[in-house]
């Protein structure tokens, strides 16, 4: 057995008869045969209407239906999700805002005594020479 083989548990078997109707270009390789989950699959990916039906009759059963519908609700945000993300946003937006307000504080200085060693002189220079 080649690696992999033995812990797979759905092995492909050799092809014991043709199938009625196939064609080679539905064996996926030559020697083994499509399980019947794979056909479908396969049909299903190439037909819309096929998966629009088989849709349709898994909504109609009333089991089914609860079960999709739990799992969509696992997966749904609530209003108390939302509530929590928000509340998330709001404070890394405080956060945000604080750095920002103290990145400026910081450049203000630096600016101010460049203005102070070069631009003020300059200034007074030229009021002085008028």
């Amino acid at each position: 057995m080649a690696k992999g083989e033995a812990d797979d548990p759905y092995p492909r078997r050799p092809i014991e008869a043709p199938f009625i109707g196939s064609e080679a270009q539905s064996m996926p390789e030559e020697g083994f045969r499509m399980s019947l989950a794979e056909r479908l699959a396969e049909e299903f990916e190439r037909d819309p209407m096929a998966r629009k039906r088989i849709a349709e009759l898994l909504i109609i059963e009333p089991d089914i239906r609860l079960a999709m519908i739990n799992a969509l609700i696992a997966e749904a945000a609530t209003k108390r999700d939302l509530s929590e993300l928000r509340a998330e946003m709001r404070a890394e937006m405080d956060q945000l805002r604080a750095e920002v307000s103290s990145n400026f504080r910081w450049t203000r200085g630096p600016i101010l005594v460049v203005w102070g060693a070069t631009v003020i002189p300059i200034l007074l220079r030229l009021v002085w020479e008028i």
